[in-house]
């Protein structure tokens, strides 16, 4: 019986350390509040279709107003993590933003090449 147990515990481990592994989790990004216009511009321009755990756990907290610090490996969504928000509240604005309007958001990154990057999701996320 004891050992039937340790079994089924380390069955259960596995599974959680491949849930971990698993990129993508069985949700939508609407599901995390996200406008619909963004959503299909994720889906259609960036060609995701589901969130990852780290765009799951972040992005709600974000749109709450609320301070996150993400940290996770590359390649698992952070740079959607914050800016997807960004956009998401800017389009949701009742009026057309002016550049006269002033500065609404600020991305600071350490590098060129990041900055490269970032510039390159926002550019799908908006147009």
């Amino acid at each position: 019986m004891n050992r039937k147990r340790r079994r089924a515990a380390a069955e259960e481990e596995e599974l959680e350390a491949q849930r971990q592994q698993t990129p993508f989790v069985h949700c939508s990004f609407q599901d995390l509040g996200l406008c619909e216009t963004l959503c299909t511009h994720m889906r259609e321009r960036m060609g995701f279709s589901a969130p990852t755990h780290i765009q799951q756990a972040a992005i709600p907290s974000i749109l709450s107003d609320k301070d996150v610090l993400v940290n996770a490996e590359t390649g698992t969504g952070k740079t959607v993590v914050y800016l997807a928000p960004i956009v998401h509240k800017l389009q949701a604005k009742m009026k057309k933003i002016s550049r006269t309007d002033g500065t609404y958001a600020l991305v600071l990154v350490p590098t060129r090449e990041l900055c490269l990057q970032v510039y390159e999701v926002v550019k799908q996320l908006v147009h």
